[in-house]
């Protein structure tokens, strides 16, 4: 998200274009720069083995590192996503992750790459033995996630803050990995949950600590029941009424 949004910015900054050309072409460049940048974690991962987990929260700081080599400066009105209800932050990204989870639905769910995907990571040995080869759905996919998490850092930047920023102060670091395992690894159930997160994300921002004085940490403490609760819902449903082991 940080490369994603450093490279929606500079374009938008650099490059000369009309609207809606250029806001496009950041987002795409954006998208590009977050798919590469998943590229070095997944070759580590299937090649030497190395967990994708801790290294991408090693390349974190890499990434901040050679963001001060960038210079990045503001960006015209022309590269700014209008809001589709007036002073609001409702922008056409809105619009782009509704399309964006339909597109990863169709992907996963109904084509043969998706089907590659699917097999290789819950049954990688059947995979294996019929013949699709391990390594490039694994890849693939993460450069998936690569570029869907630069598709939203460009959105940030170019319909929110009209600016680089380096931080999102709403959004937990690991808030898609909650809204990922609540939504049954679903597109359309990490859409609802994304809707239900991001709610109660702001609005405890907003109407708890600021308006009623209540912690914000409320909010996050209904996250993680939510979390738990699913959880318990996939061990049960795997496991049965008796359990192998606790």
């Amino acid at each position: 998200m940080l490369l994603g949004a450093a490279a929606a910015s500079w374009i938008g900054a650099n490059i000369n274009l009309p609207f809606p050309i250029l806001p496009l072409v950041a987002i795409l460049g954006a998208a590009f720069v977050g798919a590469i940048w998943g590229l070095v974690p997944a070759l580590l991962h299937e090649y030497l083995g190395m967990n994708e987990i801790i290294t991408t929260l090693l390349f974190n700081p890499l990434a901040v590192f050679l963001l001060g080599f960038v210079r990045i400066g503001k960006f015209p009105e022309s590269a700014r996503l209008v809001p589709l209800i007036p002073r609001t932050k409702i922008t056409i990204g809105f619009l782009i992750a509704l399309i964006t989870a339909w597109v990863v639905y169709l992907l996963i769910w109904k084509t043969k790459t998706g089907l590659e995907i699917r097999n290789t990571a819950q049954a990688p040995r059947f995979s294996n033995y019929g013949g699709i080869t391990k390594n490039k759905p694994i890849i693939l996919a993460i450069m998936i996630s690569g570029a869907l998490a630069g598709i939203a850092s460009a959105v940030e930047v170019l319909g929110v803050h009209y600016k680089f920023v380096s931080a999102y102060t709403a959004v937990s670091a690991f808030d898609g990995l909650i809204i990922a395992f609540a939504g049954r690894l679903h597109p359309l159930g990490v859409l609802f949950f994304a809707f239900l997160v991001g709610g109660l994300r702001n609005g405890t921002i907003t109407g708890f600590q600021i308006r009623s004085g209540i912690p914000r940490e409320l909010g996050g403490a209904l996250i993680a029941f939510i979390l738990l609760f699913s959880a318990m819902v996939k061990y049960y449903r795997e496991n049965g009424d008796h359990p192998k082991s606790l």
